[in-house]
């Protein structure tokens, strides 16, 4: 998606070798290396920072638990600016705990205000010394909502004139039911 293309170009220009998953497994510009779900483990033990921003959906709800945080190299990065119910919280938090030498940049919780009406954690993560938290603002950079406004304006004039509508959700397949 455009979060993690984005995150791609940055990090590569800092140096990085990029290593990305998608659905299709379809090469991506600034990636050396571009593989699917069943690449997961060796991506992730190749990883010394490893960014999740992939949508919530049925296949991705608690896609990384215990195994999948151990196959991270002890000194690694994670990083979530995705949905939180991607990773398993008490996963995660035992993970960071037994692997202080380890961090997480945390922007995406499993029990936000915007969707859940609160926020909750259940596990102390803001009491670990290796994790920087956010509260979900990872998007916001200044210009992003008029960018967001004039792209929404732009697809309501396509959708007026007859004109194919771009950046449409298919709902089956990147969306998760609201409990």
């Amino acid at each position: 998606g455009g979060i993690g293309k984005e995150t791609a170009k940055l990090l590569r220009d800092l140096g990085m070798t990029i290593l990305a998953i998608n659905s299709s497994g379809s090469p991506q510009p600034h990636v050396e290396f571009t593989g699917t779900i069943s690449d997961l483990e060796q991506v992730m033990r190749a990883s010394d920072v490893f960014v999740v921003s992939l949508p919530l959906t049925i296949d991705t709800k608690d896609l990384l638990g215990a195994e999948q945080l151990a196959w991270l190299k002890p000194d690694s990065i994670f990083v979530n600016v995705a949905r939180g119910e991607i990773v398993d919280q008490q996963a995660l938090y035992e993970h960071l705990k037994t692997h202080p030498e380890a961090s997480a940049a945390i922007d995406a919780w499993w029990v936000e205000p915007f969707r859940h009406g609160e926020f909750r954690i259940d596990y102390p993560f803001l009491d670990l010394p290796n994790v920087l938290a956010s509260p979900h603002n990872s998007p916001r950079a200044p210009g992003a909502d008029l960018l967001a406004v004039r792209q929404a304006a732009a697809n309501i004039n396509r959708f007026l004139t007859a004109q194919k509508v771009t950046g449409l959700v298919d709902l089956k397949r990147d969306s998760y039911p609201q409990q």
